[in-house]
Protein backbone atom coordinates (compact mmCIF):
# COMPACT_ATOMS: atom_id res chain seq x y z
CA UNK A 1 0.00 0.00 0.00
CA UNK A 2 1.14 3.25 -0.99
CA UNK A 3 -1.11 5.75 0.46
CA UNK A 4 -2.55 5.85 4.36
CA UNK A 5 -6.09 6.54 2.66
CA UNK A 6 -7.63 4.01 4.77
CA UNK A 7 -7.11 6.08 7.29
CA UNK A 8 -9.34 8.71 8.27
CA UNK A 9 -8.29 12.49 7.90
CA UNK A 10 -7.91 12.94 11.82
CA UNK A 11 -5.34 9.99 11.72
CA UNK A 12 -3.92 10.81 9.09
CA UNK A 13 -3.30 14.25 10.89
CA UNK A 14 -2.31 12.91 14.10
CA UNK A 15 -0.21 10.06 12.46
CA UNK A 16 2.19 13.22 10.68
CA UNK A 17 2.15 15.34 13.81
CA UNK A 18 3.75 12.60 15.64
CA UNK A 19 6.30 11.65 13.02
CA UNK A 20 7.02 15.29 12.64
CA UNK A 21 9.84 15.19 15.26
CA UNK A 22 11.47 12.28 13.73
CA UNK A 23 11.97 14.26 10.36
CA UNK A 24 12.85 17.18 11.86
CA UNK A 25 15.56 15.62 14.09
CA UNK A 26 16.65 14.31 10.50
CA UNK A 27 16.76 17.58 9.07
CA UNK A 28 18.22 18.75 11.93
CA UNK A 29 21.07 16.80 11.62
CA UNK A 30 21.92 17.55 7.75
CA UNK A 31 21.88 21.18 8.52
CA UNK A 32 24.62 20.33 11.59
CA UNK A 33 26.52 17.75 9.15
CA UNK A 34 27.15 20.71 6.39
CA UNK A 35 28.23 22.79 8.66
CA UNK A 36 30.40 20.97 10.34
CA UNK A 37 31.89 19.57 6.91
CA UNK A 38 31.94 23.51 6.28
CA UNK A 39 34.06 24.30 9.49
CA UNK A 40 36.41 21.20 8.64
CA UNK A 41 37.35 22.76 5.29
CA UNK A 42 38.27 25.89 6.50
CA UNK A 43 39.86 24.76 9.53
CA UNK A 44 43.77 24.93 9.19
CA UNK A 45 43.76 21.07 10.46
CA UNK A 46 42.60 20.33 7.30
CA UNK A 47 44.62 23.17 5.44
CA UNK A 48 47.59 20.93 6.86
CA UNK A 49 46.16 17.64 6.25
CA UNK A 50 45.20 18.17 2.45
CA UNK A 51 47.07 16.18 -0.02
CA UNK A 52 47.61 13.67 2.74
CA UNK A 53 45.14 10.12 2.63
CA UNK A 54 44.12 10.63 6.19
CA UNK A 55 42.49 13.94 5.68
CA UNK A 56 41.02 13.50 2.09
CA UNK A 57 39.85 10.02 3.70
CA UNK A 58 38.25 12.18 6.48
CA UNK A 59 36.51 14.60 4.17
CA UNK A 60 35.39 11.88 2.16
CA UNK A 61 33.66 9.90 5.18
CA UNK A 62 31.98 13.16 6.32
CA UNK A 63 30.39 13.65 2.73
CA UNK A 64 29.36 10.28 1.98
CA UNK A 65 27.54 10.53 5.62
CA UNK A 66 26.14 13.56 5.31
CA UNK A 67 24.67 12.20 1.35
CA UNK A 68 23.78 9.27 3.52
CA UNK A 69 21.40 11.50 6.04
CA UNK A 70 19.88 13.12 2.96
CA UNK A 71 18.71 9.93 1.29
CA UNK A 72 17.14 9.06 4.44
CA UNK A 73 14.97 12.04 3.93
CA UNK A 74 13.90 10.84 0.44
CA UNK A 75 13.48 7.49 1.43
CA UNK A 76 10.52 5.33 -0.54
CA UNK A 77 6.95 5.41 0.88
CA UNK A 78 7.36 3.39 4.21
CA UNK A 79 4.08 2.82 6.00
CA UNK A 80 5.90 3.22 9.24
CA UNK A 81 8.51 6.19 8.30
CA UNK A 82 8.75 9.14 8.38
CA UNK A 83 10.30 10.26 5.00
CA UNK A 84 9.33 13.03 3.54
CA UNK A 85 7.56 11.15 0.56
CA UNK A 86 5.87 9.07 3.93
CA UNK A 87 4.88 12.19 5.37
CA UNK A 88 3.39 13.99 2.23
CA UNK A 89 1.42 11.42 1.57
CA UNK A 90 -0.20 11.61 5.38
CA UNK A 91 -0.72 15.34 4.52
CA UNK A 92 -2.20 14.41 0.94
CA UNK A 93 -5.90 15.02 0.21
CA UNK A 94 -8.10 17.37 0.30
CA UNK A 95 -9.99 16.24 3.89
CA UNK A 96 -6.46 16.73 6.29
CA UNK A 97 -5.93 20.28 4.31
CA UNK A 98 -9.38 21.11 5.32
CA UNK A 99 -8.86 20.08 8.94
CA UNK A 100 -5.03 22.40 8.52
CA UNK A 101 -7.30 25.13 7.35
CA UNK A 102 -9.54 25.08 10.11
CA UNK A 103 -7.54 24.15 12.93
CA UNK A 104 -8.14 25.26 16.14
CA UNK A 105 -4.56 26.28 17.63
CA UNK A 106 -4.99 24.23 21.22
CA UNK A 107 -5.93 21.20 19.17
CA UNK A 108 -3.54 21.01 16.07
CA UNK A 109 -1.11 23.57 14.89
CA UNK A 110 -1.34 27.77 14.29
CA UNK A 111 0.13 28.12 11.07
CA UNK A 112 -0.27 31.86 10.25
CA UNK A 113 -3.23 34.43 10.50
CA UNK A 114 -4.04 33.97 6.61
CA UNK A 115 -4.15 30.27 7.07
CA UNK A 116 -5.67 29.94 3.55
CA UNK A 117 -3.06 31.84 1.87
CA UNK A 118 -0.39 29.86 3.90
CA UNK A 119 -1.76 26.43 2.63
CA UNK A 120 -2.39 27.58 -0.76
CA UNK A 121 1.28 29.45 -1.28
CA UNK A 122 3.41 26.84 0.30
CA UNK A 123 1.88 23.74 2.05
CA UNK A 124 0.08 22.53 -1.25
CA UNK A 125 3.50 23.07 -3.20
CA UNK A 126 5.61 21.31 -1.13
CA UNK A 127 3.42 18.04 -0.40
CA UNK A 128 3.01 17.79 -4.37
CA UNK A 129 6.77 18.30 -4.69
CA UNK A 130 7.47 15.96 -1.44
CA UNK A 131 5.27 12.98 -3.37
CA UNK A 132 6.95 13.82 -6.91
CA UNK A 133 10.80 14.32 -6.01
CA UNK A 134 11.36 10.69 -5.19
CA UNK A 135 11.24 9.87 -8.92
CA UNK A 136 13.08 12.34 -10.07
CA UNK A 137 16.42 11.68 -11.57
CA UNK A 138 18.09 13.39 -9.52
CA UNK A 139 17.23 12.00 -6.61
CA UNK A 140 17.27 8.09 -7.55
CA UNK A 141 20.95 8.98 -9.12
CA UNK A 142 21.92 10.36 -5.33
CA UNK A 143 20.41 7.46 -3.57
CA UNK A 144 22.78 5.07 -6.28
Amino acid sequence: MEDFFHLEPVERLFLARNRLGMLSNVLVEVLKLNEQKKAFVTSRLYQSAQGHEAGELLLETMVHYEIAQICRLWDDFDSAGFSLPSMASLLRGIEVRNLLSTADTDVIVNLRPNQEEFLAAAFDPAVKEATIAPESHQIKRIKN
